[in-house]
């Protein structure tokens, strides 16, 4: 066997075919995540038209955090959209990701009034964006970072140490390459072992006019420091497809499969109006994309992985900005959380489920069919699957092994997101630890979503 990949211990997903050498009568699944009750509303005086977008979540502690975007524009006389000053960074908490409360942080005066859940004002507002820091030997006065910027003006840093109290670095602009009137967003990579920034960019760029034109689109710098930055890289996309316009790109590292990097861009098709009576053309939805090198991104599946809903609201501009994390809310379930209604007055945050790593599925459906995986070496004792079945469905395992032998599984039926595998007696997967093996999986009426091995 050639080209063998070392899987180690993590989990292989089905958001890409690297690891696919065979398949026949299986079909690789786009799956959808099934939308939850309203998260939180924009039902204060300053969250007026234009709030509820530019999202985070992410976890701290035993609290859940969402940050969201407030936009009081009528208020702005003198400042017109994006440019106002009236825009507020707000921020929600919760003890479980599902029941959120705007608590009163006493910091943002508005209207004479601090009694509101503001932590941050101004233009950059506009799409302050956050993260925990988990570089090892982080300062704990920096626990937190963050970015938030305006157009061609770049991209300012900053830091925190409790993700409420802000303040900016001395060392900012951090990137000035951009058009970055949209969320753009930084973390700390912990498999690559560097800070990444994604950042939105147009296709087309006149440099000689410093004008941006064509097809909106997602490019990411690295850094070692969150101080110096690489130049700029465009997103790559296989396979290829037309450009479309990626207004958002929510990118942020697979809980417990942290080699994926997963984004949910917002696509916007604006030569479509659904709603005569809007003031503004365009309509969006939610697509997904995903990365084992941060820099080439699989488009395996170009379909809608959040479509728009029944009602007028849902089909204007703007609406589907996937908030950038993903919350772990359940053992079995990932939940998200997209910004619906943009600009109406029941503007809203949602939450939406999915399976733990259940984005994507090798189907089987009721003649059934194989898929042979790529040669690989792995780490661990047993196998694990993330499977459902039918009442009549199955799945069985193959590992091949280099000398010919196979050893074949029971059969397998029932919905579990990690159940161990059994080969019968004498046969533990963990003796061919450091062999070069494949599996091969037998589907009939089933949906496969990942495997590893612990």
């Amino acid at each position: 066997m050639k080209n063998t990949t070392h899987i180690a211990s993590r989990w292989e997903l089905f958001l890409d075919e690297q690891m696919i050498a065979a398949r026949d009568g299986l079909e690789l699944r786009l799956q959808q995540p099934i939308p939850r009750e309203i998260a939180v509303e924009m039902d204060k005086p300053w969250e007026d038209i234009g709030s509820g977008v530019y999202n985070t979540v992410l976890k701290d502690g035993d609290e859940y955090r969402l940050y969201y975007r407030a936009s009081w524009f009528s208020k702005d006389t003198e400042n017109v959209g994006d440019r106002s000053e009236n825009q507020f960074t707000c921020i929600a908490v919760s003890p479980d990701g599902i029941h959120w409360t705007k608590p009163e942080l006493g910091i943002i005066e508005i209207e004479g009034s601090t009694a509101n859940n503001a932590i941050f004002a101004g233009v950059n507002a506009h799409n302050f964006t956050p993260f925990i820091d988990k570089k090892p030997g982080c300062p704990a006065s920096e626990r937190y970072k963050g970015t938030a910027g305006h157009n061609f003006n770049g991209l300012s840093a900053y830091v925190s140490s409790d993700g409420i109290h802000w303040t900016v670095t001395d060392y900012s602009p951090i990137l000035t390459d951009g058009a970055f009137d949209s969320q753009n967003l930084a973390f700390y990579d912990t498999v690559a072992g560097k800070y990444r920034c994604y950042s939105r960019y147009f296709h087309k760029f006149e440099p000689q006019r410093h004008v941006y034109d064509g097809v909106r689109a997602i490019q990411h710098a690295d850094s070692e420091d969150f101080v110096h930055w690489s130049e700029q890289i465009p997103n790559a996309y296989s396979p290829e497809y037309p450009w479309e316009h990626f207004y958002t790109n929510a990118t942020t590292p697979c809980p417990g499969a942290e080699h994926y990097l997963i984004s949910f861009p917002m696509r916007f098709n604006e030569e479509r109006k659904k709603v005569p009576s809007h003031e503004h053309g365009g309509i969006s939805d939610g697509v997904l994309l995903s990365s084992r090198d941060g820099t080439h991104f699989s488009r395996l599946y170009p379909e809608a992985f959040i479509r728009p809903a029944i009602g007028d609201d849902n089909w204007t501009q703007r609406c589907y900005i996937t908030a950038a994390g993903i919350l772990e809310t359940s053992p079995t379930e990932f939940s998200i959380y997209v910004g619906e209604h943009y600009m109406h007055s029941n503007a809203c945050i949602r939450r939406y489920t999915l399976r733990r790593h259940g984005f994507a599925a090798l189907h089987g459906n009721y003649t059934g069919g194989t898929m042979t995986t790529e040669p690989f070496t792995f780490t661990g004792s047993e196998l694990m699957l993330n499977y459902a079945t039918s009442a009549i469905g199955s799945v069985k395992v193959e590992i091949l092994r280099e000398s010919g032998e196979v050893w074949e599984s029971e059969e397998l039926y029932g919905n579990s997101v990690e159940e161990r595998i059994g080969f019968g007696e004498g046969r533990c997967p963990g003796m061919l630890e450091g062999e070069t093996i494949q599996l091969r999986f037998t589907l009939r009426d089933a949906d496969l979503f990942g495997y590893h091995f612990a």
